[in-house]
């Protein structure tokens, strides 16, 4: 028997809800009331709103082109309305916020699989977390005070026969819930904002009151995941404006952050076309709080002590996140954050030469962004526990692929040597909804390639070569390479929706068929992914390829030779001070590549983007699943095929 979860927010007795899929008419909707106590509520366009009187808007567009976008969604569908919109939007781009899966990415560190009757997502705005818990959960409740929003999920609900999401808006201070009803309850970017629910009440007293309610609906063994920034973050103590719109507001004691508020408030615009803080009131009610204050605040409302991860940022785009100690911050910041360029990579190479004592202690005063995971109880079983094999007590940083629909995860745990293990999840299909498998690799230490270290990439190039000699089964038939391209290059002509990268796709199949014609291509054993994240340099200087998941027994010696050079190329596209070190580099590649084969490894970086984007793509037309592997795809596209020879990037 499915258990009744939507009730009154007055006296909690079980009420009428919208039912999933109804006609959106537009009208005002059915009045209902509760059984018991009478409190008025209405049911309308899917929607069970239970502050139908309430007509608050917030948004990162203006009222008008939100309401323009759900009339356009029901004429035309919700992902062609959208992504018609979020281009032209100027004071923000909304296309990784609306569309990349990464936005789930937290979702291993509170997943439990024997806990997924239903999942909670508390200000779930436009849903698009919401949408991508309804693989994991058995039902989903989203909730936001804003009607326009709600009235655009339940569009996208509808129009995806999405079957097990229960819309809902209402006051957070007073969830229409059961008790003990929610496995999983969601807060992503919304403590911070609760205390402009009342203006006339204190924002900490709000802030408790709200996670008091949160611990009431919460189910014993459930999990509270909550996405936030933290007080000092170093993004706060380098100037940047937090909530109020203002600069250093968050660093200073209350009772002054208030004086602030009173002499600047009414003055403050972020600078977007809509986004104005200029009615928030003469005192400071955006509050975040350092790690021991998040602490203290859930205990106040009764969770017991919370696991709490540092995410680099931006917890919106959790990625990357790791335990709090200098190990974890390490490894990310030498073999992850390394691969960027710029001023940031520059900072980040000087932090990590640090000992990892005082990286600790950074990281546990200034992280920027901040994921919390709290429970009723001490102990919390779950995902991350099965894959830790004990409690998470010891370093580890989890990265998750920002560009794949199907969020590949892997966790690094640490040990004295480095990386002593690596877990790796991947969503699977089962019994008709979504699961992750946990392939483990124990490792005797080591770490990911960095490709700015000249060594590491000569000893990658030579282990390469020497694979693909080795693994060669003959030759491929020469109009195969051929054909293969021309095919990759006209699928790619399809998502162009550019002429002038339509012309130069044309250029490079050109080029690659004049060059190919006179070369015997061997028949090698592919990676398929040999991206410096997955290869791992052991202390003994053994070179170890992980995540074999895309490999293929019948492949080209370009795809992987492809790979190292594209993590360099991007480098250069970033338009950091390091070009001549790349260069370098990609030409330490090719002295490294004894070429066992004469083919023009020259056109790898473009053959290895064009052979991506059709395996991201396949059979489907553009649309929600793969936007935001076709945005990476397109961005990566001209860079790899402008590549020469010469190492020249026009």
């Amino acid at each position: 028997m499915t258990q009744i979860r939507i009730c009154c927010p007055k006296c909690r007795t079980p009420v009428e809800d919208a039912e999933l899929g109804s006609p959106l008419t537009g009208e005002l909707g059915e009045d209902k009331s509760c059984p018991h106590c009478g409190f008025r509520y209405q049911v309308r366009d899917g929607i069970t709103d239970f502050a139908p009187e309430d007509h608050f808007y917030w948004g990162e567009i203006s009222q008008e082109r939100m309401e323009e976008i759900n009339r356009r969604a029901e004429q035309t569908g919700w992902f062609q309305a959208l992504s018609g919109c979020v281009e032209s939007i100027s004071n923000r781009d909304l296309t990784y916020y609306l569309f990349d899966r990464v936005r789930i990415a937290g979702l291993v560190h509170y997943y439990n699989p024997e806990r997924k009757e239903a999942a909670l997502d508390l200000g779930s705005g436009w849903g698009p977390i919401a949408f991508g818990l309804s693989e994991f959960y058995d039902t989903v409740y989203s909730m936001d005070g804003v009607y326009e929003r709600m009235r655009y999920q339940a569009i996208r609900a509808r129009q995806d026969r999405v079957s097990n999401i229960r819309i809902l808006k209402g006051n957070l201070l007073r969830l229409p819930l059961s008790d003990d009803s929610m496995d999983t309850i969601v807060v992503n970017g919304v403590l911070e904002w609760v205390g402009l629910s009342d203006r006339m009440a204190d924002p900490q007293q709000l802030q408790n009151q709200f996670l008091s309610e949160v611990y009431r609906v919460l189910k014993p063994g459930g999990r509270l995941y909550i996405g936030i920034e933290n007080r000092f973050g170093a993004q706060y103590l380098l100037g940047g404006r937090d909530h109020s719109g203002l600069r250093f507001t968050s660093l200073m004691p209350r009772w002054m952050a208030n004086g602030v508020m009173k002499l600047f408030g009414q003055q403050v615009s972020e600078g977007g076309e809509d986004f104005s803080f200029s009615d928030m009131g003469a005192s400071y009610r955006t509050l975040t709080h350092s790690i021991p204050g998040y602490r203290k605040l859930l205990r106040q409302a009764g969770f017991a002590r919370p696991r709490i991860h540092w995410t680099r940022a931006d917890y919106n785009y959790p990625w990357v996140s790791g335990t709090l100690d200098g190990n974890s911050l390490k490894l990310y910041l030498e073999y992850f954050a390394s691969q960027a360029s710029g001023p940031d990579q520059t900072l980040d190479r000087w932090i990590a030469r640090l000992p990892k004592s005082i990286l600790g202690f950074l990281v546990q005063l200034f992280s920027t962004d901040l994921l919390i995971v709290a429970s009723k109880e001490e102990s919390i079983d779950g995902l991350e526990e099965q894959i830790a094999r004990t409690p998470p007590q010891g370093s580890f940083l989890r990265t998750t692929l920002e560009t794949r629909a199907n969020l590949n995860t892997t966790y690094w745990f640490l040990n004295g040597h480095g990386v002593g293990r690596i877990a790796q999840l991947r969503p699977i299909s089962q019994e008709g909804t979504r699961a992750l498998a946990v392939e483990t690799l124990d490792l005797p230490g080591g770490h990911p390639l960095r490709p700015n270290v000249l060594g590491e990439v000569r000893r990658v190039a030579r282990w390469l070569a020497d694979f693909q000699a080795k693994n060669q089964s003959g030759l491929w038939p020469t109009e195969q390479p051929q054909a293969e391209m021309h095919e990759l290059v006209e699928r790619a002509k399809q998502f162009a929706q550019d002429r002038d990268l339509e012309a130069l796709l044309e250029e490079y199949d050109r080029q690659y068929q004049k060059e190919i014609a006179t070369c015997a291509v061997p028949v090698v054993v592919e990676h398929g992914d040999l991206a410096p994240s997955n290869i791992i340099i052991t202390p003994n200087d053994t070179i170890r390829p992980i995540h074999w998941e895309h490999s293929k027994k019948s492949g080209n010696p370009m795809m992987d030779i492809g790979a190292l050079y594209l993590a360099m190329l991007t480098k250069i596209n970033a338009g950091g001070d390091n070009t001549a070190d790349v260069l370098r580099q990609v030409r330490a590649i090719q002295e490294s590549y004894r070429v066992p084969f004469e083919i023009p490894w020259h056109l790898s970086p473009g053959y290895f983007a064009l052979r991506s984007l059709a395996r991201e793509m396949g059979d489907a037309e553009l649309g929600p699943e793969n936007y935001m592997s076709w945005k990476y795809w397109m961005h990566l596209l001209p860079i790899t095929l402008r590549y020469r020879y010469t190492g020249e990037v026009k």
